[in-house]
């Protein structure tokens, strides 16, 4: 059995946070997740407890929300620790730029920091935004959305490469 634990010290060689984890992460705004035994949460730089330990999963906090996950489904807390956005979806991306690709009952959408939905969860597929767009994938078609979360190129190509120097490659079958 393994009986390695971390923890973390300063640059003095002071322990700030006790090496009592099976598990420890890297520190993203202020915080880091951390795991004992089969459970996960989020302490402080001081080892404070932010994300309590009760999660299966806890992700990096990105715009001031993490990912948890708890009995297969994925929510968000916030910086306090505290639930966020429901833990509703089958899979739930980290934020960037305050936004988040989310999926539910096989179909992904995006969301905001709040849990607005600014783009309906009617996709198959999303693609990060690159160069303004998105590339989204529904009914076997590929086309793009916008910043604006608007369908600015309906879903009717086979094939959708991304945008370079304002243009892109599309197959219409």
């Amino acid at each position: 059995t393994n009986n390695t634990k971390f923890g973390v010290v300063d640059s003095t060689g002071v322990e700030t946070i006790p090496s009592i984890y099976d598990q420890i992460g890297a520190f993203s705004e202020d915080k880091i997740w951390v795991k004992l035994g089969d459970k996960m949460g989020s302490i402080s730089k001081t080892g404070q407890e932010i994300i309590p330990l009760i999660y299966d999963y806890v992700g990096n906090f990105k715009d001031e929300r993490a990912v948890v996950v708890s009995k297969g489904k994925y929510g968000y807390c916030n910086a306090d620790g505290k639930v966020a956005i429901p833990l509703i979806y089958d899979i739930a991306d980290q934020f960037k730029n305050g936004i988040a690709i989310v999926r539910k009952s096989g179909k992904c959408g995006i969301i905001d920091v709040n849990g607005k939905v600014l783009l309906p969860l009617i996709y198959d597929t999303i693609d990060g935004f690159d160069n303004g767009v998105a590339r989204v994938y529904r009914d076997k078609k590929w086309g793009y959305v916008d910043t604006n979360f608007k369908e600015i190129i309906p879903c009717i190509y086979e094939r959708a490469n991304f945008f370079r120097d304002g243009l892109c490659l599309l197959m219409l079958n």
